[in-house]
């Protein structure tokens, strides 16, 4: 949500199942929206189906910004909904680069269904207080933390 708010107004393309990211990037006149639909995950306003996964197979991006609500270097990075983490693996197949959103206060916690690990990005973006030895682990797999 918060790199919507924060996303210039220029032409680009934007695919989400946010709906809180779709009404605010909806402010913005020369940004593209697509939403993709399914049934609403109230934890978090996204949305997720089978229909949309299909829908992301046929799509290509240049870059893909997810988030995920736990990590752990063991199990790596997990949601809540096995729709949703199957959605979010087949972005990670689709995406040319993926940028990671984590916070700290998702450091340590175990959510059901892992869609991805380390390996499988390119970027971290997080914040202040970012445990420091996890910055140096996600910098040893040569992602950049942000």
């Amino acid at each position: 949500m918060y790199l919507s708010k924060e996303l210039p107004d220029i032409h680009c393309n934007i695919f989400t199942n946010g709906i809180a990211v779709a009404m605010e990037l909806a402010q913005k006149k020369n940004i593209a929206i697509t939403v993709v639909g399914g049934q609403l995950m109230k934890d978090n306003l996204s949305t997720a189906s089978p229909a949309a996964k299909e829908y992301f197979a046929l799509t290509n991006f240049e870059i893909a910004m997810v988030s995920a609500t736990a990590f752990t270097p063991e199990n790596g990075f997990s949601c809540n909904s096995q729709v949703e983490a199957d959605l979010l693996k087949q972005v990670f197949k689709k995406a040319r680069h993926v940028y990671m959103m984590l916070d700290s206060s998702k450091i340590g916690k175990i959510n059901s269904y892992t869609f991805a690990h380390i390996e499988d990005i390119n970027v971290l973006i997080t914040d202040d207080t970012f445990p420091k030895e996890y910055k140096k682990l996600f910098e040893e797999h040569n992602i950049v933390v942000m």
